[in-house]
């Protein structure tokens, strides 16, 4: 089974939760369960969306120097456990799972390689960027922590959500999710970064009262 997780960026600010998270992943890792971590924009592609009002730079530019700052926190990230190793390619993820490691996905290269299969714009934010790494690596799903549970219909979080019933006006994930979920038939999730036991349940198929979101085809 292969998994592909973001990171997400809101971790920079609590280093403990994000070392429990990291440390979490390394040990549930094993030799039927591979894990892939794709880092958030963070605080880094905030910047970039705030130069582009300022300097009126395009969408394409943004993109790609957006897709940059997740790699600026991968770095950060991978600085700070010894059993995460940055992968520039989707070649380099499959040497470190066979070294017992934990890849961390740089996607710049990747990205680059595959130009023309994502628009340049903010409808692609590291969301769809990971179910898209998530479909390189022919991944059982994908998962995205977030701040949230997951998504809300009528006043609670839906544990199950067929694609096409993903509210137009939810800000969860981005835009261009959705397509990718429909598209590559690609599982997604959605947990709350700071509920690691989330992971576990979804990943054990534990019976489990947590809240998720599983966004399915």
């Amino acid at each position: 089974m292969r998994i592909v997780v973001k990171i997400s960026g809101n971790l920079i600010w609590n280093i403990t939760t994000l070392n429990k998270f990291l440390d979490s992943v390394v040990k549930i890792q094993k030799n039927d369960l591979k894990i892939a971590l794709v880092p958030g924009g963070s605080i880094f592609a905030d910047m970039v969306r705030d130069l582009q009002k300022k300097l009126k730079f395009d969408d394409a530019i943004a993109h790609w120097m957006a897709i940059k700052s997740m790699e600026i926190y991968g770095v950060f990230i991978a600085s700070i456990n010894s059993f995460i190793e940055n992968a520039n390619s989707i070649e380099e993820v499959y040497d470190i799972w066979l070294k017992g490691f934990t890849p961390l996905v740089m996607p710049f290269n990747i990205i680059k390689k595959y130009c023309d299969e994502l628009p340049k714009s903010w409808s692609v934010t590291s969301d769809a960027i990971t179910v898209f790494i998530a479909h390189l690596l022919k991944a059982d799903m994908a998962i995205l922590t977030k701040l949230v549970d997951g998504i809300i219909i009528d006043g609670k979080v839906a544990s199950i959500l067929k694609v096409d019933e993903v509210p137009l006006n939810q800000d969860v994930i981005d835009s261009y999710t959705p397509v990718l979920v429909k598209k590559y038939r690609m599982p997604v999730a959605i947990i709350n970064a700071y509920n690691i036991d989330s992971l576990y349940c979804l990943l054990n198929k534990a019976q489990c009262h947590l809240p998720y979101t599983v966004i399915v085809p």
